[in-house]
């Protein structure tokens, strides 16, 4: 059964537990775990491909797992399906209602699935969603932020505790996922715990206190998105290359300045990008000034790339990388393999001396550059530039 009293801290809203999928012998999920309490704003990071999608269809039984579990309000979906949905909605994939009905004909559908009668929690759903308006319009006729909106208008019908949405700001205009993000927002404010999968990480970044990156179906970094970005922050300091070494010293006095090195024009410390007065005031008693203080911050995206392996977005004053030969190949010539003879490439045989062969049926025409036909008794003159005749 699943408890109606929960508490924050005390049961997970979901808890995946080596959740894993395979397809014959592809692994699309692959012992996944991951936790989300009440009240989060969850977010579930990774590019297209990445098993986003069949993690989500999972936790609503929609597929069957290869193994693993995925419990939702402490209950398994596969044996306590009917309870769960009871107190979730969801939006997989695209929004898709009924194109030929009107907004307010689809939300007396949805309702009338639902067991829902009252009609004014229908018209207090589309006010929600600022679809009251263009209630009585076809549901083709909307755009697709429209119609993200009246599926999630659908979807707070039930009052859910849960709501899961797959991907809600993809294919939107700028108007539109910002729309999207201030109705995340005002949901998580009204008390009520949003999943939601998605490969925009600036939009992630502004909405979730929590995450959870996956990349070829394994999760490999998981965690409030505070402590996982504060766990990489720096300041660069712009000085004279003749100060660095100084101000290294002088900054061996403060705790919580790591690591100072000179990286192109700044000198970078690690884990101080909200001290910077502390450190300008004992760089200043050893006499050092710096031009420039910029603390510096990790966005999800940049911590994103770090993870996965990815070249990561380089701050100013960062040398570009140098690409070269690999390591333990210095200098190398590179030619044909060893005991490969310098010998001139494959020719066909004839060539070039060939005669010109037309296809089958094809009548005959000069070669380029005034070769004979196959006969040999038709000589063609080359051609010539522009105007020649």
């Amino acid at each position: 059964m699943i408890p109606d009293n929960l508490s924050p801290g005390q049961t997970p809203i979901i808890s995946i537990q080596n959740l894993t999928k395979r397809y014959q012998n592809k692994y699309v999920v692959n012992q996944a775990n991951f936790t989300v309490m009440p009240g989060d704003v969850f977010g579930l990071l990774g590019p297209n491909g990445a098993g986003k999608t069949t993690i989500i269809r999972m936790m609503l039984g929609l597929v069957r797992p290869t193994s693993g579990r995925a419990l939702i309000f402490g209950a398994d979906i596969l044996t306590d399906r009917k309870l769960i949905l009871g107190k979730t909605s969801a939006i997989v994939e695209g929004p898709a209602l009924y194109p030929h009905l009107t907004g307010w004909e689809n939300m007396k559908v949805m309702s009338y699935s639902a067991g829902i009668t009252d009609i004014q929690k229908m018209r207090q759903a589309l006010s929600q969603m600022g679809m009251l308006d263009r209630a009585n319009d076809k549901f083709q006729t909307y755009s697709l932020g429209m119609k993200q909106r009246l599926c999630i208008a659908a979807a707070l019908m039930t009052d859910p505790q849960l709501i899961i949405l797959d991907e809600p700001t993809n294919g939107l205009d700028p108007a539109g996922i910002q729309s999207i993000r201030e109705l995340i927002k005002s949901l998580a404010g009204q008390g009520r715990t949003v999943f939601l999968s998605s490969h925009l990480l600036n939009e992630v970044q502004q909405v979730c206190n929590r995450v959870a990156i996956i990349e070829r179906g394994r999760i490999i970094a998981q965690g409030l998105v505070e402590e996982m970005l504060s766990s990489q922050n720096f300041i660069q300091l712009r000085l004279a290359p003749e100060e660095y070494g100084p101000a290294a010293q002088a900054l061996q006095k403060l705790e919580f300045a790591r690591n100072p090195r000179p990286l192109g024009e700044y000198l970078v410390v690690d884990g101080a990008a909200n001290r910077g007065g502390e450190i300008n005031r004992v760089l200043a008693q050893a006499g050092i000034y710096p031009s420039e203080i910029i603390p510096r911050h990790l966005s999800l995206e940049e911590f994103f790339l770090s993870v996965t392996n990815q070249p990561p977005m380089l701050p100013p004053g960062y040398p570009s990388p140098q690409y070269g030969p690999p390591p333990g190949y210095p200098n190398q010539q590179y030619g044909p393999p060893p005991g490969y003879p310098n010998q001139p490439p494959m020719m066909v045989p004839g060539y070039p001396n060939q005669p010109y062969i037309p296809p089958p049926g094809y009548p005959n025409q000069p070669p380029p550059g005034g070769a004979s036909d196959s006969s040999g008794g038709n000589s063609y003159p080359s051609q010539g530039g522009p105007g020649h005749v």
